[in-house]
């Protein structure tokens, strides 16, 4: 039986939560981030993405960008609960759900036709409840698999659907830039450039066999992906997070060798101690230096299982 997915995505979703709280938010330029001039920019309304406003500055950059914004904290309990309301009402078309952030998630609605029609048809109404009980718009893509369905939804901004229709995925996600792709995203797209690719077509022109040597497992799936094929199932529950996170703030900004040095040290010992509390082994280490610019700088290790 050929999968059919639903990739769910609620619109400017911080933004329009906040704007059903207060309805003077409405047509405003909205950034979601921390309270402190060093906090982080949690969420930007469209409106600010226009200004140059993104997800990770600092809320000092992003007030530079845009003055004219309303800068409002994060509120996680409202947040919640409109999430849990969304995804409430996808539970209604199908048993197997997968929540992937407070803001999107996929539907496995393969044999459901039979109780709510055609997948397309479903996802309208899905749209019409989801906004008539939330007052939230949803973007939603239709394909027979996770990735291309999730490109699909991307495809659909604003409160649109897009079917990608049983063996047409590879050609559908050809022609997205590589940094739009869900398997790559911008902060990986700069080393894909680097080997002249541009958009997601241009990956099938490597074989399998240079793709996994030089990438490894992420390698393989940029290999299926670029074919427009991904296996992996939807999850009632989230899989284990690999991904062990340390962060911290300096305040004010500090370019003191001595007091970096302090910090990457603080940053180790925390990662060991939750390593050494999980009982795993790093592979990899990713470290990543904020700049109060919202500039980042990343580096990345993969051979810590060698040392």
């Amino acid at each position: 039986m050929e999968r059919e997915i639903l990739h769910v995505n609620t619109d400017d979703f911080y933004a329009s939560v906040l704007r059903l709280r207060d309805a003077t938010l409405r047509g405003k330029a909205v950034v979601v981030a921390g309270a402190s001039p060093r906090g982080v920019v949690f969420s930007a309304s469209y409106e600010a993405r226009r200004d140059g406003v993104e997800r990770g500055m600092t809320a000092t950059a992003a007030r530079r960008l845009a003055g004219g914004a309303v800068f409002v904290p994060p509120d996680w309990g409202l947040f919640r609960r409109a999430s849990s309301a969304v995804f409430g009402v996808l539970g209604r078309f199908s048993p197997v759900v997968e929540t992937a952030s407070l803001d999107e998630g996929y539907v496995d609605y393969t044999g459901c036709d039979r109780l709510f029609g055609p997948a397309r048809e479903a996802g309208r109404r899905i749209k019409r409840e989801i906004a008539r009980e939330t007052g939230l718009e949803v973007s939603l893509g239709v394909a027979s698999n996770k990735l291309v369905s999730h490109v699909a939804s991307r495809s659909a901004k604003c409160a649109n659907l897009v079917d990608v229709y049983p063996g047409y995925e590879r050609s559908f996600v050809a022609p997205v830039p590589i940094e739009r792709f869900p398997l790559v995203g911008v902060s990986r797209a700069p080393v894909l450039r680097e080997l002249g690719v541009g958009v997601v077509g241009d990956l099938a022109v490597f074989p399998h066999e240079i793709l996994a040597a030089c990438f490894g497992s992420w390698g393989e799936r940029l290999h299926r992906g670029a074919l427009g094929e991904d296996p992996a199932p939807v999850r009632t529950r989230p899989a284990p997070d690999e991904r062990f996170t340390v962060e911290e703030t300096l305040e004010p900004d500090r370019v003191e060798r001595r007091l970096l040095e302090g910090a990457l040290y603080r940053l180790a010992e925390r990662l060991g101690e939750r390593l050494r509390a999980e009982r795993s082994l790093a592979g990899a280490l990713d470290l990543e230096v904020r700049y109060a610019d919202g500039l980042a700088a990343r580096g990345f290790s993969s051979a810590l299982l060698n040392l």
